[in-house]
């Protein structure tokens, strides 16, 4: 209640060293705090934070922490955090770089939404899943590693961001809808050799993709997959049976240049 109401001129904070207890005190219409947890809504819309470090005996932020806070440019994570809920850092728009620690193993729908200065993300081994829309419409989002511990990524996750070279990890069994569309800068994609599906509109407006190898385990591409992909030279298939693939007439969309491999 004091950071919220009491510093309208709060630029700096450093919690380090310190430990968030329970209390059945509401600071936030519906909030209280918990033991080890950053709460929903802890600094939402504190417009003139520049910095802050958390805690390290954190395990989880909250959804909406850090929402709506537009001069926030430098977040310290510490290890330990398991969970950064939905919404945690939605519309940082001056955040330019976040690393997320080793041992996070969920990071929730939209946690990154809308963070239009991001341009690098760390992420470290351990990361299981990664929900809805998480960094979409991050435009600036050049750079971002995908751990080998990933197994799940949500729709829309990186919808109209800028990534340049995408590995997707072995363990992704799904590629959802919308998940890298409208990246316009992204030029090559690693599939996993185990990867079952790509979703409706996975690739679309992708326009400097220039080649895409479709990994043998595959058995279904969905509508506009990879549509407007105007640079793709080269599709290479790998599949024994050809047959056993669930695709319609517009997964490809129309292609004039491009050159279809088979086995």
């Amino acid at each position: 209640m004091v950071f919220r109401n009491k510093m309208p001129n709060l630029h700096r904070l450093d919690l380090t060293g310190t430990t968030i207890e329970a209390n059945p005190y509401e600071f936030y219409t519906g909030c209280y705090t918990e033991e080890n947890r950053l709460p929903e809504y802890a600094f939402h819309e504190q417009k003139k934070l520049l910095g802050i470090k958390l805690p390290k005996t954190i395990t989880y932020i909250g959804s909406h922490a850090f929402e709506g806070c537009p001069n926030l440019r430098d977040v310290q994570l510490h290890e330990g955090i398991t969970t950064i809920g939905e919404y945690a850092f939605n519309k940082c728009t001056a955040l330019p770089y976040v690393e997320i620690p080793a041992g996070v193993a969920v990071i929730d729908d939209r946690a990154f939404q809308q963070c239009s200065s991001l341009e690098e993300v760390r992420l470290n081994e351990g990361l299981l899943r990664m929900g809805v829309e998480v960094f979409s419409l991050a435009k600036h989002l050049k750079n971002i590693n995908l751990p080998l511990s990933l197994q799940e990524i949500g729709r829309n996750c990186f919808y109209s961001c800028s990534l340049e070279s995408v590995t997707v990890p072995e363990n992704v069994r799904t590629l959802p809808d919308d998940v890298f569309a409208s990246n316009r800068n992204l030029q090559t994609v690693t599939l996993p050799s185990r990867l079952r599906s790509i979703g409706n509109n996975a690739f679309e407006g992708c326009v400097s993709l220039q080649e895409i190898r479709i990994p043998p385990m595959v058995e279904t591409i969905g509508n506009n997959a990879f549509s407007s992909c105007d640079e793709l030279s080269d599709v290479y298939v790998y599949l024994a049976n050809a047959k056993d693939l669930k695709i319609n007439q517009n997964t490809f969309g129309r292609w004039t240049t491009a050159l279809l491999h088979v086995p």
